[in-house]
């Protein structure tokens, strides 16, 4: 079946703006070493979902993964028949590689500090960043897709953020030497990080091997505010009963911070479950997510 996917997707390659020899190791396993091979497909994962068999193949370029860029077909397994396919892979990447004494050089701690623009924070609260794991990528560059939220401009205001509503780190201007759209060999650091309203947050972020750059970041949270009854009406003393008017219980709600969410999706739909909290919808209408 997967040597089958595979020669449908040589046959169809014009198809996906892609060449044959883009094509041709897609047989082998994602490594995640670095090679002198240009672009490529791997073999990521391979899911069954009840009669269907969805085969995943990851676009590289030196052999490291290329961030959010891939293949991927949906066979009916009865019939052995594909039954769609998906891509985002780029049709074309440059990138420039580095030197292998900065590629396989481990993240130390003072360096991941200053790359998050968090040297002065650390060593006045005595806080610090924990990295749990690493490792290279590729990855094309997008100013707007940097932090969640736009930081300030000014450094003093980037050094007293709130984080309130959406988590982030008080980072450095980008080197002059990053472009936008290019691609750049980058390292993905999983690191631990406490704000306030989460002590045990988790952060991920793309560093420039080059320039120290950090060129994405994203917590594995985020916060929003909802109106909710923290008490019910009568304990409350409000004199309203659980049956008055809409009008009547929404002057009674309590503002309040659901903190530590999970992030929203893509779509900007932002999820309500997270680790301290999960709102759900029991009654019925059904409600539409907040973006």
């Amino acid at each position: 079946m997967l040597q089958g996917t595979i020669n449908y997707l040589q046959d169809n390659a014009a198809y996906y703006h892609l060449g044959k020899d883009d094509l041709k190791n897609m047989v082998f396993q994602l490594e995640g070493k670095i090679s002198d091979e240009k672009s490529s497909f791997r073999l990521e994962t391979q899911k069954e979902f009840m009669d269907t068999t969805i085969f995943v193949f990851v676009q590289t370029f030196f052999g490291l993964p290329v961030w959010e860029a891939g293949l991927s077909v949906t066979i009916d397994k009865k019939r052995q028949r594909i039954l769609g396919s998906f891509s985002s892979a780029y049709d074309e990447i440059e990138v420039s590689i580095a030197t292998k004494s900065i590629l396989f050089k481990k993240t130390e701690a003072l360096s991941l500090y200053k790359s998050l623009g968090l040297e002065r924070e650390i060593k006045s609260k005595k806080t610090e960043a924990k990295i749990q794991s690493e490792r290279l990528l590729i990855y094309r560059y997008e100013a707007g897709k940097r932090t969640n939220t736009p930081l300030p401009d000014k450094q003093e205001e980037r050094n007293n953020l709130k984080n309130e509503e959406e988590f982030i780190l008080p980072l450095p201007p980008v080197s002059g030497a990053i472009k936008e759209g290019n691609f750049y060999v980058v390292r993905e650091i999983i690191f631990s990080y406490p704000v306030p309203t989460a002590p045990t947050l988790v952060w991920r972020a793309f560093i420039e091997i080059a320039t120290g750059a950090v060129l994405y970041l994203r917590a594995f949270g985020s916060n929003v505010t909802a109106m909710v009854f923290q008490t019910d009406p009568i304990t409350k003393g409000s004199g309203f009963t659980p049956s008055a008017s809409d009008a009547n219980l929404s002057s009674i709600r309590d503002n309040v911070t659901l903190s530590n969410l999970n992030p929203s999706s893509g779509s900007g739909v932002q999820s309500l479950i997270g680790t301290l909290v999960s709102v759900q919808a029991v009654d019925a209408p059904a409600v539409a997510a907040p973006t």
